[in-house]
């Protein structure tokens, strides 16, 4: 008689390798894999985040470090996914870390995108902002890939831009009054509803703010009032 498997949970998979775990996601996104219909999506998304974070810690410099001709050779290996370089243990070292990095980036994403497309339509930003948070991680530790699905900044510009519905001087009013109906106690719905949107938009603006502070990105002019108002939007 053969042995009952174990269930099927995060913590199950989570002792494979990055690489075993995206196969998996891609597999179970696909219907090519049986999935129990309690399966922790969630703890499975925020332990490959986890993962990926703890593995771009152990970069030992971000791609702008480097000379043009090195950096050139590393991001190609990473985007091709190599698992060495010719050269030296140097660069074989900063691989083996950051394509590990972008591997359990890429399983917690795909992990997110699924929640997101199950989710109603007003839950369904705090899936995207942990994507937009994870990605901005990596590219404080590994470097901007531009055009790089992962390691690309200019789309993290556009959905912060694409979701505003006004603009700095007006954001800073509006915390100015929750501030001072706050301070009296109320509970209007529109003090609600304001607050509920500056945290948004400070959510939002948070992964541009990392990259920024840690040299990564130079801000657009349209940019600069948002980052100066960030610590005032509650």
């Amino acid at each position: 008689m053969r042995g009952l498997q174990p269930p099927l949970t995060p913590e199950t998979l989570l002792s494979q390798d990055a690489e075993a775990v995206r196969s998996w996601i891609r597999r179970a996104r696909t219907q090519e894999q049986r999935v129990p219909a309690q399966f922790n999506w969630l703890g499975l998304a925020d332990a490959a985040a986890f993962n990926a974070r703890r593995n771009a810690d152990l970069v030992p410099a971000t791609l702008d470090m480097y000379p043009s001709a090195r950096r050139a050779a590393l991001e190609e290996a990473l985007l091709a996914e190599h698992t060495s370089l010719r050269d030296d243990g140097e660069g074989s070292a900063w691989l083996a870390r950051a394509l590990d990095a972008r591997r359990w980036a890429e399983a917690a994403i795909a992990v997110y995108d699924l929640l997101t497309g199950k989710t109603a339509s007003r839950e369904r930003r705090g899936y995207q902002d942990s994507v937009m948070q994870l990605r901005a991680y990596l590219m404080a530790r590994i470097g901007i890939i531009p055009g790089d699905r992962l390691l690309g900044s200019d789309d993290l510009l556009f959905c912060f831009f694409d979701g505003l519905r006004f603009g700095a001087d007006e954001a800073r009013a509006r915390a100015n009054m929750v501030r001072e109906r706050s301070r009296a106690r109320e509970r209007a719905p529109r003090l609600i509803r304001d607050l509920q949107a500056l945290r948004a938009i400070k959510n939002r603006l948070a992964p541009l703010a990392l990259l920024v502070e840690s040299g990564q990105l130079r801000p657009p002019r349209s940019l600069q009032p948002w980052l100066e108002l960030r610590d005032q939007l509650l």
